[in-house]
């Protein structure tokens, strides 16, 4: 059990490690950034967050943590190994998590835009 953090920095120092999704699929994670009512600086927080969720932030933030990116547009900027090791190349079209009993869905396709 482990992040693609872990593993992808375990492959880079060659040690021999892998990762498999089993068939039951694989959960999510979901962070969250707010906005709260009595913020004095709304747009910058706007602006903040239209960078962090922008294609080729994206790809920086997965340089850094090997997360899969949450914009699909990312992908345009990943090498095709990249690619595999995110298992952006999975045909799987969602993956689930169970949360106090409440099951979420993420899809994981592409839009014509790259974004969601």
């Amino acid at each position: 059990m482990g992040w693609p953090l872990n593993t992808n920095d375990l492959r880079k120092l060659n040690f021999p490690i892998g990762e498999t999704i089993p068939k039951e699929n694989t959960t999510g994670w979901i962070d969250h950034l707010m906005i709260t009512a009595a913020s004095s600086h709304k747009q910058l927080a706007h602006d903040f967050l239209e960078y962090m969720i922008e294609a080729k932030t994206q790809k920086l933030i997965t340089d850094r943590t090997h997360y899969t990116p949450a914009n699909p547009g990312a992908s345009q900027f990943l090498t095709p190994d990249e690619i595999k090791g995110l298992h952006l190349d999975n045909p799987m079209p969602t993956c689930s998590e169970s949360i106090f009993g409440r099951t979420f869905l993420v899809a994981r396709s592409t839009t014509k835009s790259g974004t969601r």
